[in-house]
């Protein structure tokens, strides 16, 4: 089978030339030879590069990349080369889901303020409140503070089966008042 040059590989695969030359630099394609001045690749080298771009979209790193790689012509079976990378970029993504709900949820409260000033809103977080425990009366169940932002605090609170004090507070109503 007849060599391709980079423009070729670069043709085919929709990528820059300069994101081939990347992932050999990087080691993640083995160095091209050079025929007339020109990188040359094995056209097998297409399926390597199928692969990065997929690790790539799936949100690995270069290290995690070459992990999975292994040694070019290693044959081994997909499923095996792709569990842990895989379970692991599932557990990441799941903590930062887990945070950008938590921020979703901050931003919505935020919204719904009606403290006069941000100086009255840090009061409220330091003292435990939140901006409308302090219009509603809600100050002495001190359900959100310091330690209840954030990804950790809301997997604490799921945890606990509780509920999700930060969505509540936000509500108008009867619905806020919590029993027992």
């Amino acid at each position: 089978m007849a060599m391709l040059t980079i423009g070729q590989m670069s043709a085919q695969t929709g990528l820059a030339s300069s994101a081939i030359r990347y992932s050999e630099r990087e080691e993640l394609l083995p160095r091209a030879p050079k025929e007339g001045g020109r990188r040359v690749y094995d056209p097998e080298i297409l399926d390597r590069l199928a692969v990065i771009e997929l690790a790539k979209r799936a949100g690995m790193t270069i290290a995690e990349t070459k992990r999975l790689l292994g040694p070019l012509g290693s044959n081994r079976p997909a499923a095996q080369a792709w569990r842990r990378p895989t379970r692991d970029e599932i557990q990441e993504i799941g903590e930062r889901i887990a945070s950008l709900e938590q921020m979703k949820q901050m931003l919505t409260m935020l919204t719904r303020c009606e403290c006069p000033t941000l100086e009255d809103c840090g009061r409220a977080l330091r003292k435990g409140e939140t901006c409308r425990d302090r219009h509603y009366g809600w100050a002495s169940r001190g359900r959100l503070g310091p330690s209840d932002v954030g990804p950790k605090a809301m997997r604490r609170r799921r945890d606990r089966g509780g509920a999700n004090d930060i969505e509540e507070c936000g509500r108008h109503g009867k619905q806020d008042r919590r029993t027992g």
